[in-house]
């Protein structure tokens, strides 16, 4: 089994390196999935909307990583990566009826609860906004050209989300599992709303809170940890048709 993390805007994938040594029971192989414009793909261009971004990431993953379908897998995605995560997922199962055993979404509103509108007013505020999400270390700040560099990459993948909207009905095809995870105090949604990801799933394992804010995972790593092992447990255990 697989386990593929998708980045927040402006992130990169070596972010999420504490999934990668987690050692997740079932879990053979953590991918840390890298957009383009950084690190190994930082000449290749970016995508040119978000129906883009999903579709070039699915044909990738289906010819290569997850080799015409032979390879179980899961996905992560905290912010801007659960969008990706959850439209790559149901291109997936749409085209190729190999969806993930799992999906796991961090820290974002659900598809129905989308406007495109919030993502230009957050490009607008910029370094402001990224203050606000408190998604970059204090010492950046003292780092000009460093911070310019993230701020670019946030921009361009906010720029990527504005051409998302996927409407407010529920999803018509549902995918098999997936669990909800957020901080107490995210100003990016409204805990409420997240109930509507239930729509997106046969079977969701919970809307899980964690204190903190949108980047609660900085300082809750071990608790998510402990979290997602009880629910990959649950998932493995669903695909092998057994109890959890």
């Amino acid at each position: 089994m697989k386990l593929i993390c998708f980045p927040h805007a402006g992130g990169l994938s070596f972010y999420y390196t504490f999934l990668k040594k987690a050692g997740f029971e079932g879990v053979d192989e953590v991918v840390l999935y890298e957009y383009p414009l950084r690190a190994t793909k930082s000449k290749i261009p970016h995508y040119k909307s978000f129906a883009d971004a999903a579709d070039s990431i699915a044909e990738e993953l289906q010819h290569g990583i997850l080799r015409d379908g032979a390879e179980d897998y899961m996905f992560f995605g905290h912010s801007f990566g659960a969008f990706v995560a959850y439209e790559t997922a149901v291109l997936l199962q749409e085209r190729w009826q190999n969806p993930p055993k799992l999906l796991m979404i961090s820290g974002q509103k659900p598809p129905c609860k989308v406007d495109p509108e919030h993502y230009r007013c957050c490009e607008e505020e910029g370094v402001a906004f990224l203050k606000k999400l408190g998604g970059l270390p204090e010492h950046m700040w003292e780092h000009p050209e460093a911070l310019r560099y993230f701020t670019d990459l946030c921009i361009a993948d906010l720029r990527v989300l504005q051409t998302y909207d996927p409407g407010h009905e529920p999803p018509v095809h549902r995918l098999p599992a997936g669990v909800v995870l957020y901080g107490k105090d995210d100003i990016e949604f409204a805990s409420e709303d997240l109930v509507w990801w239930r729509d997106c799933f046969d079977i969701c394992y919970g809307i899980r809170e964690f204190e903190g804010g949108h980047f609660y995972l900085n300082e809750k790593k071990d608790e998510l940890i402990a979290y997602l092992r009880s629910c990959i447990r649950k998932a493995l255990h669903k695909a092998a048709g057994t109890a959890a």
